[in-house]
């Protein structure tokens, strides 16, 4: 999967690797959720109401991948402009644990709010 996940994500060209706009832009990744709301919506036969929360998962989890990629150097695309709010590398391995930690946190507090 990760390797699919790269050739859509990521360009190369000699030795530089780029990010592509598909899954670095605002217009890419909204496509994609509607795309892939669409189809678990359809497979799976879901209500309107499911269907819209359905949907506004997936954007949120694409914008918060966007958000994190603007702290990058690379940045992302938002309406064909190239947008880049911070300097952190993206291998930046102390980052990255904070991030993830956060993002299991997030993860957590909706689960208990669901369940309440």
């Amino acid at each position: 999967m990760q390797n699919i996940i790269d050739a859509l994500s990521h360009e190369h060209r000699g030795k530089y690797t780029r990010r592509t706009r598909l899954l670095h832009s605002l217009e890419g990744v909204t496509a994609l959720a509607v795309v892939m709301s669409a189809l678990v919506v359809g497979a799976l036969r879901f209500e309107a109401r499911e269907s819209l929360i359905i949907l506004a998962a997936l954007e949120l989890s694409a914008l918060s991948h966007l958000v994190l990629d603007a702290l990058t150097p690379d940045g992302v695309y938002v309406l064909g402009r190239k947008v880049s709010l911070g300097r952190i590398p993206y291998d930046n391995s102390e980052v990255n644990i904070a991030l993830q930690a956060l993002g299991v946190l997030a993860l957590s507090l909706a689960i208990i709010a669901h369940l309440s």
